[in-house]
């Protein structure tokens, strides 16, 4: 009876180290699904990032810097007024055309509406854009409209380098946001313009 007992015990302790085994198993096989997913998506987010500096490689690298924001009564309507910074760390360019807010609608781009930008006076233009005023009204859609630098390579391609704006706090015009305290922008894509004749590049 005693070793009917043993028996049994034995029996049921290695029933409880296997199924502690296997669920450590599942847990560090789940664990390494896991892990192998997430060095995928770092694989794929370096593979962006080295296209994108392949892409910046050669060309200005304009810096897009928030300094001020104020908002004021125009009418019946509170406007905000977004002062920007932009400098260039790269290499230099031929020509700048100018600096835009625009939106893609059906790939043609156009001006984003209720939101302005005044051209201010350059410096060096190779280094020193200086300051450019934005202007938001109320209805503009800053989920759509990017920033954009136009201008002419040491290559005479003419190009455009598009910013993404991100608004800390929240998109001007979302339920208690009238002005947001800071703005970001941030490197997206660089076009270049190419005559149809010639096709894409």
């Amino acid at each position: 009876m005693h070793i009917e007992f043993l028996t049994l015990l034995i029996s049921i302790i290695a029933v409880v180290i296997s199924y502690v085994s296997l669920v450590r198993t599942r847990a560090t096989s789940e664990v390494q699904i896991e892990l192998e997913r997430i060095s995928a998506e770092l694989a794929k987010k370096q593979l962006a990032r080295i296209e994108e500096n392949e892409d910046r490689e050669g060309q200005p690298i304009f810096i897009v810097r928030f300094t001020n924001v104020i908002a004021f009564t125009l009418g019946s309507e509170v406007v905000s007024e977004v002062t920007i910074f932009v400098h260039n760390t790269g290499e230099s360019f031929l020509e700048l055309a100018h600096v835009s807010l625009a939106f893609s609608e059906d790939g043609i781009w156009k001006q984003c509406p209720h939101a302005f930008l005044k051209q201010k006076a350059f410096g060096d233009k190779d280094r020193v854009l200086g300051e450019q005023k934005i202007t938001l009204k109320p209805g503009c859609d800053l989920r759509n409209c990017t920033l954009q630098i136009r201008y002419v390579d040491t290559a005479g391609w003419d190009r455009i380098q598009e910013f993404e704006i991100f608004p800390e706090g929240g998109f001007p015009g979302d339920v208690g946001v009238t002005t947001p305290i800071n703005f970001y922008f941030i490197f997206r894509k660089i076009y270049r313009i190419v005559p149809l004749e010639y096709g894409a590049g």
